[in-house]
């Protein structure tokens, strides 16, 4: 918000009200008047501070994000990995089943052949 400053109205009371010379309210009055106008500077200068920071916010944000995404696409990697695991080891426990289905199988099929010979054997 600009800050009005009327230099002439200023010069006047210093000059009625205060008895300064011409010389001295001016020089006094030109003085407050520039300090204003760097405090008004320092006001835009705040300004390029404010986005000066918010870009510094910006890329920390964005790099947060990113550091956000590759963890996520690490994560993800170790849940395939997890996946792929499982896979293989229900993969080797199908064949395991297999194997063990084909065994009794030929138990039961040898059984039935002994008992067969025997009751040849004996009938």
């Amino acid at each position: 918000m600009p800050v009005a400053f009327d230099t002439l109205k200023a010069a006047k009371q210093l000059l009625d009200a205060a008895g300064f010379s011409e010389k001295q309210a001016g020089v006094l009055v030109s003085t407050f008047a520039k300090g204003l106008g760097e405090n008004l500077a320092t006001k835009a200068n705040s300004k390029a501070e404010f986005r000066a920071v918010s870009s510094e916010m910006q890329a920390g944000f964005e790099a947060v994000r990113a550091e956000m995404q590759a963890s996520d696409e690490r994560t993800q990697a170790g849940f395939e990995a997890i996946r792929s695991e499982m896979r293989e080891r229900e993969q080797r426990l199908k064949v395991s089943m297999g194997r063990m289905v084909a065994s009794a199988t030929v138990i039961v099929l040898a059984s039935v052949g002994i008992v067969t010979a025997i009751i040849l054997t004996l009938g």
